[in-house]
């Protein structure tokens, strides 16, 4: 059974974290991008959601310069 806690961020984390500003954060949940949950007045986001972005932008990255290396 999966345990029903699970660590949560908060926008400003966030934002440090992946040193984008807040405002760019409300930008990408308002186009979908960015998975967020409104809890009361408060978004956080789910760290499994964050972590699961990071290694999808880090593979886009890694394959992205592999391929400028191949073209030269």
């Amino acid at each position: 059974m999966k345990n029903p806690i699970q660590t949560m961020l908060s926008r400003r984390c966030l934002s440090g974290r992946w040193n984008l500003s807040v405002e760019t954060l409300k930008r990408r949940e308002k186009a979908g991008i960015l998975p967020f949950l409104k809890l009361g007045r408060g978004v956080r986001y789910r760290l499994a959601d964050i972590e699961r972005i990071g290694r999808v932008i880090g593979a886009m990255s890694a394959a992205f310069t592999m391929s400028g290396r191949m073209s030269r």
